[in-house]
């Protein structure tokens, strides 16, 4: 599907909702209108040009780690984002990652089995920066000193702890191509006829090497290091809200 065609399906299921919100909140939005809303409205233009500062270095970092094999467009990957953000907010599941790896992928003619893969990658890492960042803020401030809080937070911290655990795991073994793997792999593709077999190990096969050529150790720490500063203009976004 070419990428106007999404972008134009996109458009036609944002109208309803659009309509639905103006139509609900119709006297919420006119009080943006009145001099002495002016404030707040400049607090949320100023935070949605931090957020907006924050995606951008989202895409950075997914172009910094596929420039690892062949140089692309920083132009590309924010528009594959801003898309897939789009179909987030219309579609349940989050499935706009599914529609970002597949605009991504026909955007730099590359496997978009390889692009899902590193939006797993991306979640991951912020899952697992989430993770780090509320038991950051148990164990050293008082923020969260009610008990029920407290240990809501370090129940949904460590439960982002395990998640973000599970899927780098996963992706690190995918990456290593074990023997065991490998031949899971085969038997469970053997299953199909031979036109899907082939094809769905061509796609295992392209995350396999895609995940071999940019994941390591400096790439990794790079990639890290944008990620922390990415989180930290999010946080700053909320402070003039």
């Amino acid at each position: 599907m070419k990428i106007n065609r999404i972008l134009g399906i996109a458009f036609l299921l944002s109208i309803p909702f659009f309509a639905s919100y103006i139509v609900l909140n119709r006297s919420a939005i006119g009080y943006l209108y009145q001099y002495k809303y002016l404030t707040v409205c400049i607090a949320f233009i100023f935070a949605t040009i931090l957020l907006l500062l924050a995606h951008v270095i989202r895409a950075y970092k997914t172009k910094q780690l596929i420039d690892g094999i062949k140089e692309t467009s920083l132009r590309t990957h924010t528009r594959a984002l801003f898309i897939g953000y789009l179909f987030n907010a219309l579609l349940p599941f989050r499935l706009g990652e599914f529609i970002r790896a597949i605009v991504l992928g026909k955007g730099l003619k590359m496997s978009a089995t390889f692009m899902f893969g590193l939006v797993i990658l991306d979640r991951a890492v912020d899952v697992l920066l989430l993770a780090l960042f509320g038991f950051f803020m148990i164990f050293t401030t008082d923020v969260f000193n009610a008990p029920d809080i407290h240990n809501i937070i370090l129940t949904a911290s460590s439960a982002l702890l395990l998640l973000a655990c599970i899927l780098l795991s996963m992706l690190y073994i995918i990456r290593l191509q074990p023997a065991w793997l490998l031949r899971l792999i085969h038997r469970i593709t053997a299953l199909f006829n031979n036109r899907l077999r082939d094809s769905l190990r061509f796609k295992i096969w392209s995350l396999m090497y895609g995940l071999e050529r940019v994941v390591n150790i400096k790439s990794m720490s790079r990639y890290v290091v944008v990620s922390g500063f990415m989180w930290s203009v999010y946080l700053i976004a909320i402070v003039p809200i």
